[in-house]
């Protein structure tokens, strides 16, 4: 019997060391519990916040008056941006249209300059209704304008594709066989 004596001792001091531990192991509990809800709340607040400031896709409104150097700075954007369009719509204007079919595809040259477009006119809030601030205004007026000129360079660039490309063509092959027919007589009017 001293064995199950033994036994039911341990038996009953185990029992009673969790009765007494039972109370510290609630609060252990409680508090690991308050600790995760602690630790949930504050990544969801972070998220919350992170979310906040991105931008939305709204127009925000602009209160107060406008900056003047955003303004410039916009100007400026507007105006490299034009003249990286004139200069791009030059160039390829001036290829040489030997081969028509190497002859870039103008909506791909475009597509960058519209995007740097809607990208300024967001930045600079000219997208906004009702501005009252004239030299935003005009801003805008520019930003549409740049649209405008895009597609116009796009209705010149397939007339010229359609029609230019193979009068050039044409022009360069007669002027070679100008030049070689002349290269072969002999030089008249030396005398």
């Amino acid at each position: 019997m001293s064995s199950d004596d033994d036994a039911a001792k341990i038996s009953n001091a185990i029992d009673e060391e969790r009765r007494q531990n039972r109370p510290y192991r609630r609060l252990v509990g409680i508090l690991f519990g308050v600790a995760i809800l602690a630790l949930v709340s504050l990544f969801l607040r972070g998220i919350v916040r992170t979310l906040d400031r991105l931008p939305s896709a709204s127009v925000e409104e602009h209160h107060g008056a406008a900056d003047v150097r955003a303004l410039r700075a916009c100007a400026d954007d507007l105006e490299k941006l034009e003249l990286q369009i004139r200069k791009s719509a030059s160039a390829l204007f001036a290829q040489s249209v030997a081969n028509e079919a190497n002859m870039p595809d103008w909506r791909t040259i475009a597509l960058p300059f519209e995007v740097e477009r809607l990208n300024i006119s967001a930045r600079c809030g000219l997208d906004a209704d009702g501005q009252e601030n004239p030299a935003v205004r005009d801003l805008a007026l520019a930003s549409s304008e740049i649209e405008a000129l895009l597609r116009a360079y796009a209705l010149l660039y397939d007339r010229h594709r359609d029609d230019g490309a193979k009068r050039s063509r044409e022009a360069r092959h007669a002027l070679d066989r100008a030049l070689k027919t002349l290269e072969s007589k002999p030089e008249e009017g030396r005398r």
